[in-house]
């Protein structure tokens, strides 16, 4: 397995229960696909660069997870179709930055 941070910037207009309630579910997809979640940071609301679908916000959540590639391509196919989700990007971390877990 290999390591990724996948950052997730979601529609501002959800509540904090919304928001919550996306991330379990990513989370309970890459299980599905053999995955395993190392960490979930919760950046809150933040100004985005530029204005998406109107908005100027956007709630930013960055995952840490082992999983192989074809659970990150099942999730990434996931998030482009969830309206929810305006922006997303999943980096494998180099081998020297990650730590295997114990």
């Amino acid at each position: 397995m290999r390591v990724y941070e996948t950052m997730i910037i979601l529609d501002p207009d959800l509540e904090d229960s919304g928001v919550r309630d996306e991330v379990e579910r990513v989370k309970a997809l890459l299980e599905e696909n053999g995955g395993r979640v190392r960490d979930v940071d919760f950046w809150g609301k933040r100004e985005l660069a530029y204005e998406i679908r109107h908005k100027t916000e956007g709630h930013y959540v960055v995952i840490t997870a082992d999983a192989e590639p074809a659970a990150i391509d099942e999730m990434s196919r996931v998030l482009k179709l969830n309206d929810s989700v305006f922006r997303h990007k999943a980096l494998r971390l180099p081998d020297s930055v990650a730590q295997p877990l114990s």
